[in-house]
């Protein structure tokens, strides 16, 4: 989940969003606890916000892996999840990179799904003549 090598898809994607949106939401319930403050009450102490703070870095560094795996899947270089950070521009960029299909086969980051040509069981001789019947 924490890798920056490879390709994942779009259903992976959302799944790797999901649960980087669980882990900042069990970092912020578990620091609520720890506190001993009510939910509608403003948190502090040093371990609550320590707690906040590192569910907050997991759940980024979830979510900044799955925007690079998945800009190669569309065959964009990592560089490219950068304009998620400019204001304005990363919504259509998000919404391009969760919803645009992935290139198909091989490119330069993997196999389509992170997958090998052998997975199928498919020789690479077999998979390139089925490419072009």
């Amino acid at each position: 989940m924490f890798s920056f090598r490879g390709r994942i898809g779009r259903l992976e994607y959302v799944g790797h969003r999901l649960v980087a949106a669980v882990i900042v939401l069990f970092g912020f319930m578990l620091g609520k606890v720890v506190s001993g403050d009510s939910f509608s009450e403003p948190t502090t102490g040093a371990v609550p916000t320590a707690i906040f703070a590192a569910g907050l870095v997991v759940g980024f560094a979830a979510v900044a892996t799955a925007c690079v795996r998945r800009c190669h899947d569309i065959g964009h270089g990592g560089p490219f999840a950068l304009l998620l950070l400019v204001p304005l521009l990363n919504v259509p960029v998000d919404l391009y990179i969760t919803f645009r299909r992935g290139q198909y086969g091989y490119n330069k980051w993997g196999y389509e799904g992170g997958g090998s040509p052998h997975a199928n069981g498919m020789s690479p001789r077999d998979l390139y003549l089925a490419e072009f019947r």
